[in-house]
C-alpha cells in the first residue's frame, strides 16, 4: 500500500514515496470523513457507527480522531494479513510434507496459523520506550531510552521453542509474539486469526498445485513490516 511507504522502516523508494503516501492518506481521509458524516444518527452495529454514536453521546472523540483511527486500523490490518498469507505460502512450499498434512486435515488449522506466525511473522520488530531505568542483557537501559524489540528473533528463541528453526504445526505455539504481548497486544488479533485461517484453508482447497512449480518474489524494502511486495507462482509443475 502506498500509505506504508511513508514509514520510517522503509529502506528505499526515494523522495517520491512520501508524495505517494501523502496522496493515499488524503484519499483515505476524505473517504472516512464522508463515512463518519453519513453515520450520524445511525443505528448500525459496525465499528464506525459505534464510534460516531459514542462521540455524539458525549465521549471524548473528535471527527479527526475517528478518521485517523479508521485509517490506521485499515492500513495496519491489510498489510499484516496479506504478508502473513504470502509468507505462509512460501513456508509451505519450502516444506511440502507440512503442506500435504494441512491439505489433508479437515476444517481450518488454527495451530498451523499460530506456528506460521511464530516461524516467520509479518511484523519483525516493534519500538518501545523504557518506562524506568533497567538492566537487560548486561546493558544499562536508562528511562526514556528507545528500545527496538526483535519479535522475529524472540519467536526463534530455543529457550522457549525447541528446534525453533523447524516448521512444526503440531507444536503448541502459544505465547509467540506475532501479535505482541501485554498492554500492546494487537487490537485486531481475533479478526486477523479468522482471516488467516479462512485464507489459508481457501488456498489449500482452491489451489491443488500450490506446492508445484517455481516462484518469483519481490520483497518490500521494509525492516519491520516484512513480506512480499509481489509473489508470482507457477503452478504448472515446472521447476
Amino acid at each position: 500500500m502506498a500509505l506504508q511507504e511513508a514509514g520510517s522502516t522503509r529502506t528505499r523508494g526515494g523522495a517520491g514515496r512520501y508524495a505517494r503516501a501523502e496522496a493515499a492518506a488524503a484519499e483515505f481521509t476524505r473517504y472516512f470523513r464522508q463515512e463518519v458524516r453519513g453515520r450520524r444518527g445511525g443505528d448500525g452495529g459496525d465499528l464506525l457507527t459505534l464510534l460516531v454514536r459514542a462521540r455524539d453521546g458525549g465521549a471524548p472523540l473528535t471527527e479527526d480522531g475517528i478518521v485517523g483511527t479508521c485509517v490506521h486500523l485499515l492500513s495496519a490490518g491489510h498489510e499484516t494479513t496479506t504478508n502473513f498469507l504470502s509468507k505462509a505460502v512460501l513456508a509451505l512450499r519450502a516444506h511440502p510434507e507440512v503442506l500435504d498434512a494441512l491439505r489433508g486435515a479437515p476444517g481450518p488449522a488454527p495451530g498451523a496459523v499460530e506456528e506460521l506466525l511464530r516461524y516467520d511473522g509479518p511484523v519483525q520488530a516493534v519500538t518501545r520506550w523504557a518506562y524506568e531505568d533497567t538492566r537487560l542483557g548486561g546493558l544499562d537501559v536508562p528511562r526514556g531510552s528507545r528500545v527496538v524489540a526483535l519479535l522475529g528473533s524472540a519467536n526463534r528463541d530455543p529457550a522457549r521453542f525447541p528446534d525453533p528453526d523447524v516448521l512444526d504445526v503440531g507444536r503448541p505455539a502459544d505465547r509467540h509474539l506475532g501479535f505482541g504481548l501485554g498492554i500492546h497486544y494487537c487490537l485486531g488479533a481475533a479478526l486477523a486469526r479468522a482471516e488467516a485461517e479462512i485464507g489459508l484453508r481457501t488456498l489449500l482447497d482452491g489451489l491443488p498445485g500450490l506446492g508445484l512449480g517455481g516462484q518469483r518474489v519481490d520483497y518490500a524494502d521494509d525492516m519491520v513490516f516484512h513480506g512480499p511486495l509481489r509473489l508470482v507462482l507457477d503452478l504448472s509443475g515446472r521447476p
